[in-house]
C-alpha cells in the first residue's frame, strides 16, 4: 500500500518539473508568500508603541491601521471606517501589493468590509443547498477561494467537513454555501465569523481592471439578533467590466447611513473623495504617481476630518522599476492629526527562499520632534537575519528603551524540496523566542519562548507560493508552551485545546502552580466561539458558569454561585438585569446602542438623550436633574452644561498645534490649560484665572511613563521636581527628589529591594503562577528583623497573614465571601452574606452576632447590632444620604443642592433635647463660600479662582498659599500674622511664625528639619531655645529617640511594631504583651494590667471602661473597680460615630458639634448656657468664640462657662 506521504511527495515533485505549472494556474492570484502575509497574523508579535503604526519583525512590513469614522448602533452592530496600509513591494509600477494596476484608494492603501478572492479556474463559487455543492474539488487549497478582512489579512478557505460547513480558516472563519435562494446570479458564499457574526458575499466585482470581476464584495452583515449592514456598489448590467467596482453606501438596519464619493467615479482613474455620515465629512486628498504607464495611479496625500484636523502621507515617489530602491513606491513619511511625525527608512532583503521575496523591509522609523519626551526624536532600527535549518530568522528592534530580539519559524528553518513534505510549513512565522534587553542590547532580561502544536483543519493539502514545502492537511498552528524566563526565575503555561482552538485547561507554573479549565458551548447551534460555559480554577471550590441566550447573549452567569441574569431586547441590546436577590434594573428604547430609559431597582428613572453620533446628549437623573453635553465635529465633548443653573457649566476647546493639542476648559472665570504633545501625554498644566496662573509640567521617555514631574509654581513651573528611572523593562529602578535624595530599587527572583532615602533596605517577595507581571505579593523584609508573610490562594486572595509571631487567617465561602477570619486579639470572627454579596450579619469571638439591612440598590439602611442597638440610614432616589439615626436618640439629617454637596446638616440629640444646624453655601464653582454655625454666625471664606479660602470671616483676612495648595500666611483678628514657610524641594514646612505686633513680643517663631524620608529631626524655637527638639528613627522610620526640655527619651519597640518600652525624662515604662498580642500590662513608673472584652476593646487599665456594640466607649470611670454605679464620664455619640454629648459624675453635660469634614465646630455647656464655637482655615483652627450667659455662682465677676474653660484664681484670668 502506498503511503498518503509518499503520494504527497510524488504529486509535489512532479507539479515541479511540469511545463504545464508554468502556463497554468498554480495559485489563487490573492495568495502570497510566507514572507507578504497582510494584516495581522495572531500567531505574532507586533513593534508598535501604542501608534496606528507597527512593524511586522518577521516581514519587516510596515502596517497601518486607522479608524477613521465610528457610528455606534444598537447590538453592538457599530459601522467602522477601518483604512489599512501595507508597505509596497511591487516589481511592476507604483501599485499596492499583488495588483498590477491601480487602486481607487491611493498605492498601498484599502479600505473595504470584507472581500472574497477567487481564482481563475474556480472563479464561481456555486450556490448550492448543501455545504457540498460550492466546495473545491482540488487535493490542495491553491485554488480555493481567499477571505480578505478589512483589517487587510487574507486567509484561505480550505475545504471544511462539508456538513457545518463549507470551508474554514485557520483562524476559524467558516464558509457555508449561498443558498440557492439568495443568489442574483453571481453565486458567492455565506461567511460567519468567529463571534457569530454573518457576512454575505453574493456580489461579484472589480478592486482593479488587473484582476477583472475575481472578487467577491460583502452586501450584508448580519448579526444573530438580526442587526444588519447593508452594502451597495455602483456595479449595474452596464457597467460590469468596469476597471473598478466602488463601495456607495452603508445602510444600517436602524437607520444609520454612511456614504461615500469618488472623482471619476466610472472613468480609469476613480479614486474615494469623500466619506459622509449625519452631516459631516471626511476628504480624501491624492497626488500623481510619478509613472506614464497606463492609468496613472495616485498616493494618498491627506485625509481631512471635519474639524480641521488631517492626516498626511508621502511617499518614495518613484518613475522607474529598474534598479534596486530601498522602500520603491513605499510611505516615507506621515504625519497625525495631532502633529506626530513618523518617517520610514527601508532596505531590500531576500527573505524567503526564492527571488519573489526580495522585499522593501523597514530599517528605521523615527519619531520626530516630539516636545516634552527624552530623546526628542525617538528612533527604532531594525535588522533582519536569515536563518536556515535549524536556526530561525532573527530580528533584533533597538528602539529608545530596549533591544528586543524576536525569532521566528522562516522557510529556510524547515527542509524545502521533496523532503519537505509534511515538516512544517503551519510553523512558518510563528514566534518562538522574544528576548528582552535594555537599549545597549545585553544580556536579556526577560525571554519568552513558545512552542507550538498543530490542529487539523481540513483534508486539503496546503501550499504557499515561492517554495516547496507542502502539508498533507491544512494544519492550524496552536500554542503548546509559552515559557517565560525573568530575574532567574522560570514561568511556564502550557495549554490545551477543544477542536475548534479554543483553550480547554491553562496551566501555569511559576512560584505557585494552578490550572483553569474551561468548557464551551455554541448557543442556539450557531457559529460562535469563545462561549465559556463553565470555568473552573485548582484549589479553588466552585466554579463560573454562563448561560446564553439562542443569539448568543449571555443570560445568565454564576460566579461560584452568585447568579446575575439577563434579557435582551429583540435587536440584543440589555433589557434587563436581576441579580441574585432578585432586583430588577430595567433598560428600554434604544438608540445607537444606548438605552434612553433606564428604571433602576428602587423605581428611580434615569433619562438620556442621545444623538445621531451615539454621543449623549443629556441626562435627567432620578431627580429630574439634567446635565447636557455638547460637542465637536470629532466627537470631542465641548461643553457640559451642570444642573444648578445656566452659569455652573463646563466650555472646553481644542487647538492642534505643532507640539500637539492645546485642551482649554473654563467655568465661570477658572481656565484650565493642558498641552498634551503629540503622542497625547500631558506635559503641562496651567490652572489661571486668579492673580497667578499655577502651572506644572512632565517629561516622558519612549514608552510614556515619567522621568520628571515638576512641583507646580506661579506663572512658571518649578525647576524642582521628582526625576524618575527605569530598567530595560519599564520598571522603575530609581526616584530622585530636588533635594538629591533618592529611593532606588533593584530586581530579583519576583522580588524587588528598595533603599529609602536613609539608606534603609526593605525586601518585597512576590508569587507569579505563568508571568511574573500578574503577581502577588507574599513577603515582606523590613530593617529591625520586622517579617510580614502573606499567604495567598490560587485567585490571589489573601488567606493568611504572619508577623512576630501572630498570625492572621481567612477562610472563604463557596461564593468567594470572607466567611471568616481569626485574629489573634478577637479569636474568629464570622460573616453572613445575602445572595449578591452585602454582609448581614458580624460575629466577632464570643459576643452576639450583629446584622445588616439594605436597600433594592444594595445601600446599607440598617445596622442592628447586639443589645437592641441599631444605627438607621435613609437615602433619596439620588441615591443620597438623607438621614442617619442612632439608638441613642440621635439624628443627623441632610439637605443638598443640585450638585449633592450638602447645603444643610441638622443634628438632633434627645438627651438633652436640642438640635443644631449648620449651612454650607457654595460660589458658582462649586466651592464651599460661606458656613453658617447654629448661633447664626456666618463665616465668609471668598475662596479664590482655585477654592483656596482667603479669609475665614473676621477671624483671619489675607490669606496666602503656596502654589501646592500649602497655608503660607495669613493675618488674625488680633492683628498678628501667621507664615509658613517652606522647602522649595521637597515641600517640607520648614518654619512657623507668629507675629505682626511690633509692640509686643514674638509669641511664636519655631524652625523644623527633616531627613530625606521626611522625618522630622529638628524643631528649633527661636523665641525659648530650651524648648528645642531633636528626634530621631530607627530604618522602620519609628520614633526612638528625642531631647528636649523634659531631657531625653528613648523609644524600643518589637517586630511586629508594638512599643515595647519608652523612657521619657528618666521615667520608664515597659510594656508588656499576651500571647494574642494584647498590651497586657504597663510597668515601672507606672504599674498596671489591662483586661478586655470580647470585641478586642480595653475594659480595665488604670481605669474602667465600657462599650456598646459598635465599639464605642460608654463610660469611663476613674476608678478601675468593676461596679462603677456613677461613672465618671459617660458618652452619647452622633450617628457619624462623633461623641456628642459628655455627661460628668456631677450630671453636667458638655455637647460637641462635629461637621461634615470631622472637624469640631462647637461646643455647648447647658448647665450655664454657654457655647464655643471654632473657625477653621486652610486645616488650621484660626479662632475660637466663645459665648456666655452671665451665670457667676461664686461671685468672682467672670461667668461660671468662661471659667470652666478657662479657669481663674479670684478675678484675675483669661477671659473673652
Amino acid at each position: 500500500m502506498v503511503s498518503k506521504r509518499a503520494i504527497a511527495v510524488t504529486w509535489m515533485v512532479c507539479l515541479a518539473g511540469s511545463q504545464y505549472l508554468a502556463a497554468a494556474e498554480e495559485f489563487n492570484s490573492a495568495a502570497v508568500g510566507s514572507y507578504q502575509d497582510p494584516g495581522f497574523n495572531a500567531d505574532r508579535n507586533y513593534a508598535s508603541d501604542g501608534q496606528v503604526d507597527s512593524v511586522d519583525p518577521f516581514s519587516g512590513a510596515l502596517k497601518i491601521q486607522v479608524r477613521d469614522l465610528v457610528i455606534p448602533g444598537n447590538g453592538g452592530m457599530d459601522i467602522e471606517i477601518l483604512r489599512n496600509y501595507q508597505s509596497v513591494t511591487n516589481s511592476v509600477g507604483p501599485y499596492s501589493n499583488g495588483y498590477a494596476a491601480r487602486t481607487p484608494f491611493g498605492t498601498g492603501w484599502d479600505l473595504h468590509f470584507g472581500r472574497i478572492w477567487v481564482s481563475q479556474k474556480y472563479n464561481y463559487l456555486n450556490q448550492a443547498d448543501t455545504n457540498h455543492g460550492c466546495q473545491i474539488s482540488e487535493i490542495s487549497s491553491s485554488l480555493n477561494p481567499i477571505l480578505e478582512l478589512p483589517d487587510g489579512s487574507r486567509q484561505v478557505l480550505a475545504n471544511g467537513d462539508g456538513n457545518d460547513y463549507a470551508f474554514i480558516t485557520k483562524s476559524r472563519w467558516i464558509g457555508r454555501c449561498l443558498p440557492t435562494s439568495q443568489n442574483k446570479g453571481d453565486g458567492g458564499l455565506l461567511v460567519f465569523s468567529p463571534d457569530g457574526r454573518k457576512y454575505i458575499f453574493n456580489l461579484k466585482g472589480t478592486v482593479s481592471p488587473d484582476q477583472q470581476l475575481r472578487s467577491y464584495f460583502v452586501t450584508r452583515i448580519e448579526d444573530a439578533d438580526g442587526n444588519a449592514l447593508d452594502f451597495s456598489y455602483n456595479i449595474t448590467s452596464s457597467n460590469q467590466l468596469a476597471p473598478h467596482h466602488l463601495l456607495k453606501r452603508i445602510s444600517a438596519s436602524d437607520g444609520r447611513t454612511v456614504s461615500f464619493s469618488y472623482s471619476d467615479e466610472s472613468g480609469t482613474r476613480a479614486t474615494l473623495s469623500r466619506i459622509s455620515a449625519n452631516g459631516r465629512y471626511i476628504d480624501f486628498d491624492y497626488v500623481d504617481a510619478n509613472w506614464g504607464q497606463g492609468a496613472k495611479p495616485h498616493y494618498l496625500s491627506a485625509v481631512k476630518y471635519p474639524d480641521g484636523t488631517r492626516w498626511t502621507y508621502s511617499y518614495n515617489n518613484s518613475n522607474s522599476i529598474v534598479g534596486t530602491v530601498p522602500g520603491r513606491f513605499s510611505m516615507t513619511a506621515m504625519t497625525s492629526p495631532a502633529r506626530l511625525k513618523t518617517s520610514y527608512d527601508y532596505d531590500v532583503l531576500q527573505l524567503g527562499v526564492d527571488v519573489a521575496e526580495k522585499l522593501n523591509v523597514i530599517k528605521r522609523r523615527t519619531l520626530s520632534g516630539v516636545t516634552g519626551v527624552q530623546p526628542g526624536n525617538l528612533v527604532w532600527e531594525y535588522t533582519y537575519t536569515k536563518g536556515y535549518s535549524p536556526g530561525n530568522d532573527q530580528t533584533v528592534e533597538r528602539g529608545p528603551l530596549q533591544c528586543i530580539t524576536y525569532e521566528h519559524v522562516g522557510t529556510n528553518t524547515i527542509a524545502n524540496g521533496a523532503s519537505g513534505v509534511d515538516q512544517g510549513l503551519w510553523k512558518v512565522g510563528n514566534l518562538v523566542r522574544k528576548s528582552v534587553a535594555a537599549r545597549g542590547c545585553g544580556a536579556a532580561l526577560r525571554t519568552e519562548t513558545y512552542t507550538w502544536d498543530r490542529q487539523d483543519i481540513s483534508g486539503q493539502k496546503e501550499m504557499r507560493r515561492y517554495n516547496l514545502l507542502v502539508e498533507n492537511s491544512t494544519r492550524a498552528p496552536i500554542l503548546k508552551q509559552r515559557v517565560i524566563t525573568q530575574d532567574g526565575s522560570t514561568y511556564i503555561t502550557g495549554y490545551t485545546y477543544d477542536r475548534y482552538g479554543q483553550p480547554l485547561t491553562v496551566s501555569e507554573q511559576g512560584q505557585g502552580s494552578r490550572t483553569t479549565s474551561y468548557t464551551y458551548t455554541r448557543p442556539g447551534g450557531l457559529w460562535m466561539l469563545g462561549k465559556v460555559a463553565n470555568k473552573t480554577v485548582s484549589g479553588i471550590p466552585g466554579s463560573i458558569s454562563n448561560s446564553y441566550t439562542n443569539s448568543g447573549r449571555l443570560s445568565h452567569t454564576s460566579r461560584y454561585g452568585v447568579a446575575t441574569r439577563y434579557t435582551y431586547t429583540p435587536k440584543g441590546d440589555l433589557a434587563s438585569e436581576t441579580d441574585a436577590n432578585g432586583r430588577v434594573a430595567q433598560h428600554s428604547d434604544y438608540y445607537r446602542g444606548i438605552a434612553k430609559r433606564t428604571v433602576q431597582p428602587d423605581g428611580g428613572i434615569i433619562g438620556r438623550a442621545v444623538n445621531a453620533t451615539g454621543t449623549l446628549a443629556s441626562l435627567i437623573d432620578p431627580l429630574g436633574r439634567v446635565t447636557s453635553y455638547a460637542y465637536d465635529a470629532m466627537n470631542r465633548v465641548t461643553m457640559i452644561q451642570l444642573p444648578k443653573s445656566s452659569v455652573t457649566r463646563y466650555d472646553i476647546g481644542y487647538n492642534f498645534t505643532s507640539i500637539g493639542v492645546t485642551e482649554t476648559a473654563t467655568r465661570v472665570g477658572y481656565t484650565r490649560v493642558r498641552q498634551y504633545n503629540s503622542l497625547g501625554h500631558l506635559i503641562s498644566q496651567k490652572e489661571q484665572g486668579g492673580p497667578s496662573p499655577i502651572v506644572s509640567n512632565a517629561t516622558y521617555q519612549a514608552d510614556g511613563q515619567k522621568v520628571f514631574l515638576s512641583l507646580p509654581g506661579y506663572a512658571v513651573a518649578s525647576s524642582n521636581g521628582e526625576r524618575f528611572e527605569y530598567d530595560g523593562l519599564g520598571r522603575r529602578k530609581l526616584t530622585r527628589h530636588a533635594d538629591g535624595t533618592s529611593i532606588s530599587v533593584s530586581y530579583g527572583s519576583n522580588s524587588e529591594t528598595s533603599v529609602d532615602e536613609r539608606g534603609n533596605q526593605t525586601r518585597r517577595t512576590y508569587a507569579s503562577y505563568g508571568d511574573p507581571v500578574e503577581r502577588g505579593l507574599i513577603r515582606i523584609e523590613q530593617p529591625a528583623s520586622v517579617t510580614t508573610i502573606i499567604t495567598r490562594d490560587h485567585l490571589g486572595r489573601v488567606t493568611a497573614l504572619e508577623q512576630g509571631g501572630l498570625k492572621r487567617t481567612y477562610t472563604y465561602d463557596s461564593r468567594g465571601f470572607l466567611a471568616s477570619e481569626f485574629n489573634p486579639e478577637t479569636q474568629t470572627t464570622t460573616y453572613g452574606y445575602d445572595a449578591v454579596g452585602n454582609r448581614t450579619s458580624q460575629k466577632v469571638g464570643a459576643a452576639d452576632a450583629d446584622y445588616f439591612a439594605y436597600d433594592a440598590m444594595n445601600r446599607l439602611t440598617a445596622r442592628n447590632l447586639a443589645g437592641g442597638q441599631t444605627f438607621a440610614f435613609s437615602y433619596d432616589l439620588g441615591g443620597r444620604l438623607l438621614r442617619q439615626t442612632s439608638y441613642q436618640g440621635t439624628v443627623w439629617d441632610f439637605t443638598y443642592n443640585a450638585h449633592d454637596q450638602i447645603i444643610q446638616e441638622t443634628l438632633t440629640l434627645s438627651t438633652p433635647r436640642r438640635s443644631f444646624s449648620i449651612g454650607y453655601g457654595y460660589n458658582s464653582l462649586d466651592q464651599l463660600h460661606t458656613i453658617t454655625y447654629p448661633s447664626g454666625l456666618q463665616v465668609f471664606y471668598n475662596p479664590d479662582i482655585y477654592g483656596r479660602p482667603t479669609q475665614a470671616g473676621s477671624f483671619a483676612s489675607t490669606v496666602a498659599y503656596y502654589p501646592n495648595g500649602a497655608l503660607k500666611s495669613l493675618t488674625f483678628a488680633s492683628g498678628r500674622t501667621l507664615t509658613v514657610g517652606q522647602d522649595p524641594q521637597r515641600l517640607h514646612p520648614t518654619d512657623r511664625r507668629v507675629g505682626g505686633l511690633t509692640q509686643l513680643p514674638v509669641p511664636m517663631a519655631q524652625r523644623y528639619l527633616h531627613d530625606g524620608a521626611g522625618n522630622l529631626t529638628q524643631q528649633v524655637d527661636e523665641v525659648d531655645g530650651r524648648y528645642n527638639q531633636v528626634m530621631s528613627y530607627d530604618g522602620l522610620d519609628r520614633l526612638t529617640g528625642s531631647s528636649g526640655i523634659w531631657g531625653n527619651a528613648i523609644f524600643a519597640y518589637n517586630n511586629r511594631n508594638d512599643l515595647t518600652a519608652q523612657n521619657i525624662g528618666g521615667r520608664q515604662l515597659n510594656y508588656g504583651y499576651d500571647s494574642q498580642g494584647r498590651l497586657a500590662s504597663i510597668g515601672g513608673t507606672l504599674n498596671f494590667a489591662l483586661t478586655y472584652n470580647n470585641r478586642g476593646n480595653t475594659t480595665q487599665g488604670r481605669s474602667r471602661y465600657t462599650y456598646n456594640s459598635a465599639n464605642q466607649m460608654m463610660q469611663f470611670c476613674i476608678d478601675p473597680k468593676w461596679d462603677c454605679p456613677s461613672p465618671t464620664e459617660s458618652y452619647i455619640y452622633d450617628p457619624r460615630g462623633y461623641r456628642s454629648v459628655t455627661t460628668f459624675a456631677t450630671g453636667i453635660q458638655e455637647l460637641a458639634l462635629y461637621g461634615q469634614d470631622g472637624r469640631l465646630l462647637r461646643e455647648d455647656f447647658p448647665a450655664d448656657g454657654g457655647f464655643v464655637e471654632h473657625i477653621y482655615l486652610a486645616g488650621e483652627r484660626v479662632a475660637s468664640r466663645m459665648q456666655c450667659e452671665f451665670v457667676d455662682s461664686n461671685g468672682n465677676g467672670v461667668s461660671n462657662c468662661q471659667e470652666r474653660r478657662y479657669p481663674v484664681a479670684g478675678r484675675s484670668g483669661t477671659v473673652f
